[in-house]
Formats: C-alpha cells, structure tokens, sequence
C-alpha cells in the first residue's frame, strides 16, 4: 500500500486528513493530529504550517524528526531468521502449545465482520478498558468492509476447535524510507482473543504465525506491533515474542489552552 493508497483508505473509514505539505496528518487521538504512517521519519514538516493545526482547534500535533524533542518507542521484529529461537524462553513453551491448540491461518473481511466483534467485546471487558470504535457495531462493520477493498490491509485468524477465536489485523506499506532506500513495512492494527480460549494461547500462535509470514513471505524489512505501553506487562510481552524497541525522536506541539489546564487534571496530564 502507498503513501496514496494508506490516505484514500483512512478516508474511507471517514477520517479526516490535514495536510503540511507532502505530509498526511491524521487523528490519533480525538482532536489529536499524528503524521502517517505515524512511524515514518518526516524531516521536512515545515513547523509554522503544522502548528497551524493548534490554531484551527486541534489538542495537539506530532510527527517523528531526527531534531525531536520526546522519545516514543515502537517494537519492531525485523526481517531475518524469526522463528521460535527468536523469542525470550518464556514464550518458546507457550507458543509451541499455541501452535498445536490453535489452527492460525488468513481470513477472510466477511469472517471478520460476522465475528470479530464478539471477539473485542470479550477482550475489552477483560482488559477493563472502552473502545468507542472496536465495542460499536457499526464501527466494526464499516472497518471490515472497508478494509476488504484493499489487497494490502489483511488478517489472520486463529481457530480453536473449528471456531474463530482471535484475530490479528495488519496493514502493509510500501515505499517506507529505508536507508538509502525504501522497503515494505507492515503494521498491526490491533489483535484481540476470545477471553474464552486464552489457556490454548491464541495471542502467541497469532502473532508469531502472522509475524513469520509478513517477513518471509510478504517480504517485509520490518513487522510494527505499535508502541510502548503504558502497562509495563503488555511491553515485556512483545518484546518477549521477539519484538526489538526502537525509539523515535517526536516533535510534540500542545495547544496553548489545554497545556495553561493541564496542571490542574490528572487527565489532561496523562493524555499529553
């Protein structure tokens, strides 16, 4: 997927794009504006331009540069010998018994539409957190139909005993800067398991499964399983499956207004 195809996907997902430039912004969080793909060096965002966002209503700007200011830290598993050895003895085990309960293979959008929101309905209520998107049944429904249309926005499900059980949404970009070059890069969306099958290890054989497959078939330089968390247990966990951090200097801009409030909420604070 390009740069062009990424943008005319999310805009079917009704997102709404700003531009600086060359340089796609789109909402991260609400009201929150990311360059895209957020994991993209841009060194060229003029930043007069991109704080204009703050001034047109916006919480907040951000895009990666090598004169950043904060650090995010992404997990990458790059291209190379990923296999079993690859992750930390603690995950070998269960990955096998993952691999032996569950059956993880490509489905299709249709599969994903019929079932996957049960599937994030169990797994928000077992993680205790809210998704206006992932919870909302149209929400859902658009995102798969949607992403049915796009040869490079994929899926792998895993299977427990004939049943669809988990899933692993992923998105493939092309002419990702590299080097001296470009190379493929694939993203993970999001996963999620059936709260009803986690002793067959679904999230470890999906992963391993769909991450092995990314590199040596799709031909990707890297697999992207997002960021940092803010649970330090959800952090070792990837990096336990082989995922390496690699920190990226952000530019960060705040509006005015909401950086004069945040001293006073402990939200604010933690949204910034």
């Amino acid at each position: 997927m390009t740069l062009e195809g990424y943008c005319l996907f999310l805009t079917a997902l009704e997102k709404r794009l700003k531009w600086v430039g060359d340089v796609p912004f789109g909402p991260f969080r609400p009201f929150f504006y990311a360059s895209l793909p957020r994991f993209v060096m841009y060194d060229g965002v003029d930043a007069k331009k991109a704080a204009r966002m703050l001034w047109e209503g916006a919480l907040g700007v951000a895009y990666p540069c090598r004169e950043g200011s904060r650090v995010v830290t992404f997990l990458k598993a790059y291209r190379g010998a990923y296999d079993l050895k690859s992750l930390h003895s603690s995950k070998r085990n269960q990955t096998r018994r993952g691999l032996e309960n569950c059956e993880v293979k490509r489905v299709d959008w249709e599969q994903m539409r019929t079932r996957g929101l049960d599937i994030n309905r169990s797994a928000l209520k077992r993680q205790g957190r809210r998704s206006s998107g992932l919870s909302s049944g149209r929400w859902w429904d658009r995102q798969c139909r949607v992403s049915s249309r796009f040869s490079d926005v994929l899926a792998w499900g895993c299977f427990v005993d004939g049943e669809l059980t988990g899933y692993v949404h992923v998105m493939l970009h092309d002419g990702v800067p590299e080097g001296d070059g470009v190379a493929r890069a694939a993203s993970v969306a999001h996963f999620m398991t059936d709260s009803r099958h986690l002793r067959s290890y679904p999230n470890e054989a999906l992963i391993f499964t769909a991450t092995k497959a990314l590199l040596e078939e799709f031909g990707c330089s890297y697999v992207l399983l997002g960021t940092s968390s803010d649970d330090p247990r959800l952090s070792a966990w990837k990096r336990h499956m082989g995922f390496r951090e690699d920190p990226v200097p952000f530019v960060i801009m705040i509006n005015p207004i909401l950086r004069m409030a945040r001293p006073f909420s402990s939200k604010l604070r933690a949204y910034i």
